[in-house]
């Protein structure tokens, strides 16, 4: 049996075109919250990068993780670390401000 909580890993399904699968795992200590896709201007499919919120059991603490939409399995492009602790199951999105 697999000893990393079920948040541990990314999966990412491909429908349209074969039905691959790619697969981030995360370290054995590191949980994620829900991801949030944020396209590149312009962009088409998947062009554009996963944002989540990722905490360390062991050291109690929180960091936000961007990553490559199209290439999930290179891991993370950058990690932003907080000098907080983000609680597990945090919810948030990002909104474009509407012009009118």
């Amino acid at each position: 049996m697999d000893p990393r909580p079920s948040h541990s890993r990314i999966y990412k399904y491909d429908f349209t075109y074969g039905g691959s699968r790619q697969v981030l795992g995360l370290p054995a200590e590191n949980t994620c919250g829900e991801l949030v896709f944020v396209p590149r201007a312009n962009s088409q499919s998947d062009d554009g990068y996963l944002m989540t919120f990722i905490h360390d059991r062991t050291r109690d603490t929180s960091h936000l993780a961007i990553i490559d939409a199209a290439d999930l399995i290179s891991g993370p492009i950058a990690e932003i670390r907080l000098p907080v602790q983000v609680p597990n199951g945090f919810h948030g999105n990002w909104i474009s401000r509407h012009r009118d």
